[in-house]
């Protein structure tokens, strides 16, 4: 296990393309519309691969969608302690107008809303070049998702005239 994992490494890691993005948990398999897997190849939310990078060691588990198995019990979309001490640039903190900003809540929510891997990788980067401003993450976080849905429409609309 990895004590420490900078802002850097994992957004290396997000750019390296070593893991294939998935939306909704932090590491599953593929499954179609009845519930079967469809490949055995693993897809990973931006804190799916932050934790594999703290917990190489880790089996995700073939059972439950989403979750790994850490020996004692399963874990969910949230991140665990361990991984939370390894990036804690990623802890639950405050600042004003917010009394519990939780930045891993915003990566979750640009991967889900459909930013690449390299897009919140460099996020990351700008927010450590910010020195982990929790006030600026949100704001371009909430800007980002503007821009997300923007791009969703624009994909319907070129679909339907195309």
């Amino acid at each position: 296990m990895r004590l420490h994992v900078s802002a850097d490494d994992w957004a290396d890691a997000l750019k390296t393309g070593g893991y294939k993005q998935g939306q909704d948990y932090m590491c599953s398999k593929e499954y179609d519309e009845n519930g079967e897997v469809t490949s055995d190849e693993l897809n990973y939310c931006c804190l799916g691969v932050l934790s594999d990078l703290v917990r190489p060691q880790v089996r995700w588990n073939d059972d439950d969608v989403g979750w790994f198995d850490n020996g004692n019990d399963l874990e969910t979309a949230v991140l665990p302690n361990d991984v939370l001490e390894a990036a804690p640039y990623l802890k639950r903190r405050s600042f004003p107008g917010a009394d519990d900003f939780d930045p891993a809540e915003q990566f979750a929510s640009l991967n889900d809303n459909g930013a690449t891997f390299e897009e919140i990788a460099e996020i990351i980067l700008d927010w450590e070049s910010d020195g982990f401003d929790s006030m600026w993450l949100s704001e371009r976080c909430a800007a980002f998702r503007q821009e997300l849905k923007t791009r969703r429409v624009e994909e319907r609309l070129a679909k339907q005239e195309g």
